[in-house]
């Protein structure tokens, strides 16, 4: 018997990253492809200018997570409170407003895109490529706004499977329509655009399927009051993941410009596939981030900051140890990445090999700071969150003045301004834990565990011979907290289900069930957590249970029972 451990933590972060991951790859593949067969069906001239475009897809990115993104954690942390009246009303406004901003956007195409153009080119020689593909993306930007809104919902909401899904789809769709448009039609760099739009359409419907007609409890209302109450709400809570996503959108706009300026076409293909690198390694970042935002956002509102710990900390050495492993297969490889591109030039060849290892070291600020921006923001330091997002690009700013003016050589810019910017967020977490008095843990910032006398936690294993210690010493810990007769139906209560899951679940003794109990001045609340097949002990019809779960309902007058990411999870609660 362990006081707690880390089985079912770490399976529900496997769970999410196997998904978010599955997702970030396919965008990312789909990313690294889209610009092969641009560089092959057109020429290398058209990845340039599709790269000189990558800023405004940040933008929408950015904006949609202004939008959702602060949604998705009011949304989780409802849905941890039980609250799916809160949840559902965070995500109806959530996916209205990116409909209703991305209307307006695609609406203004004939105003923005000529001025949004000639800010982005530098090279006379990218500016009717780029042209051509900016029209097309913002005239169906409404489409992107919903894509990348509706995702990070559902996603956050324990779906992240399903995102999946709809990504492949998307990706599926988007690669077919390339060769379509632009083989067969004739289309050039336009039908790539709109292929991506094609893509996206197809996710979006996959999406709203499952908002509209799946869930029942969850998902979009019709209507309900207080819609502008709710969007500011979301807004305001979004506005940290948003300067992270405006920063990355900056970062890259400032990349581009700065290499463009000393390299000029040729220093832009090498940032290409520069960003494709950096995009296949926020692959795993990003799924942590999810992981954080979606599992993290439960156990906050669960008060389970033990948990929050043991996931934070094993999702930060995952990242981190991708983006090694990652600059290091690029360090061997630039030049074969150069020709896979479509380069033919030997200087520009060598130029790859120069920059592309450098480029990479931006890896380690994304695996390092996004990430720790979200454990803030779950955790209200949202003050903290909003420079941790924005130090990746004042780092990188002063990094890019240093190398262009004092080395001369701007690829060592990258590792100047990842160093710069992981220090910045080390320095601020010193003292925001000062001012906190120490009730947090260093660099994380994660709340100190409730102490013994108002929380128990314990890891039981899938075996018949440690109910019976789990049970006394959850009854141990109630004496003098309840009554007689509550501490005779949560012990009750345990036991059957812990007895259900041991018995049913399929699972090995190596397996884990995690009981947490909460004592508050007016309430005691049980949360059983386990991995077994899904079972509604609440709702289940009388011929499906056995005599003492029978009995438990009896007792759960109030209580709820949710499964997400491979989790059975049951709240019950007592009155004082």
């Amino acid at each position: 018997m362990k006081n707690r451990n880390s089985y079912l933590i770490s399976r529900s972060l496997r769970r999410f990253l196997m998904a978010s991951i599955a997702t970030m790859a396919i965008v990312n593949i789909n990313t690294i492809v889209d610009s092969v067969l641009m560089g092959q069906l057109i020429s290398p001239e058209a990845v340039s200018a599709i790269q000189n475009v990558v800023p405004i897809m940040g933008l929408i990115a950015g904006i949609t997570s202004l939008l959702s993104a602060g949604a998705s954690i009011i949304a989780t942390k409802a849905l941890g409170r039980r609250d799916f009246d809160e949840a559902s009303s965070s995500i109806t406004v959530a996916v209205s407003s990116c409909l209703g901003f991305g209307l307006i956007v695609s609406l203004l195409t004939g105003v923005l895109a000529p001025r949004i153009c000639s800010l982005l080119c530098q090279d006379p020689a990218l500016y009717e490529n780029t042209c051509k593909y900016l029209y097309v993306i913002i005239a169906g930007a409404f489409l992107m706004f919903l894509m990348n809104g509706t995702s990070i919902i559902v996603e956050s909401i324990g779906y992240p499977r399903l995102v999946s899904f709809a990504m492949l789809s998307s990706v599926i769709v988007n690669l077919i329509c390339d060769i379509l448009y632009v083989k067969v039609f004739l289309m050039d760099i336009s039908g790539a655009a709109l292929a991506t739009l094609t893509g996206s359409l197809i996710g979006v419907i996959a999406l709203f399927v499952f908002l509209f007609w799946k869930r029942k409890m969850l998902g979009i209302r019709p209507y309900f009051r207080g819609f502008a109450s709710m969007m500011g709400r979301n807004v305001v809570m979004g506005i940290p993941p948003f300067l992270g996503n405006l920063a990355i959108t900056l970062l890259f706009f400032m990349c581009n410009y700065f290499v463009q300026s000393v390299h000029g076409e040729t220093g832009v293909f090498v940032m290409s596939i520069g960003y494709a690198m950096v995009s296949l390694g926020q692959m795993i970042s990003g799924g942590v981030q999810g992981a954080f935002l979606g599992i993290g956002g439960l156990l906050v509102a669960q008060r389970d900051y033990d948990g929050l710990r043991r996931l934070v900390k094993r999702g930060l050495a995952i990242s981190c140890g991708f983006a090694l492993l990652c600059f290091l297969a690029v360090l061997f490889v630039s030049d074969e990445l150069a020709v896979l591109f479509g380069a033919t030039d030997p200087a520009t060849i060598r130029l790859t090999g120069q920059g592309l290892p450098l480029i990479t070291t931006m890896n380690f600020s994304f695996s390092v700071i996004l990430p720790l921006a979200i454990v803030y923001q779950i955790n209200d330091h949202s003050v903290i969150s909003a420079l941790s997002a924005s130090s990746l690009l004042f780092g990188m700013g002063i990094a890019f003045i240093l190398a262009k003016y004092l080395t001369g050589i701007i690829w060592v810019a990258f590792p100047i301004g990842t160093a710069l910017s992981i220090a910045f967020v080390l320095l601020c977490s010193i003292l925001v834990r000062r001012k906190a008095g120490g009730n947090a843990e260093s660099v994380l910032l994660i709340p100190e565990p409730l102490d013994d006398t108002t929380r128990f936690d314990i890891s039981v294993p899938c075996d018949r011979s440690s109910v019976g210690e789990a049970v006394r010493r959850a009854c141990d810990f109630l004496s003098g907290k309840a009554t007689h007769d509550t501490i005779l139906h949560i012990s009750h209560c345990m036991e059957e289900l812990l007895l259900n899951y041991a018995e049913h679940s399929g699972k090995s003794q190596k397996a884990y069930m995690d009981i947490s109990i909460l004592c508050d001045r007016d309430a005691i609340t049980l949360i059983v957590k386990d991995d077994g097949i899904p079972f509604d002990p609440i709702h289940a019809a009388n011929e499906e249970m056995k005599a003492g779960l029978k009995v438990v309902q009896a007792f759960m007058s109030d209580a709820s029972y949710s499964y997400s990411l491979g989790q059975n999870i049951v709240i019950m609660k007592w009155g004082q």
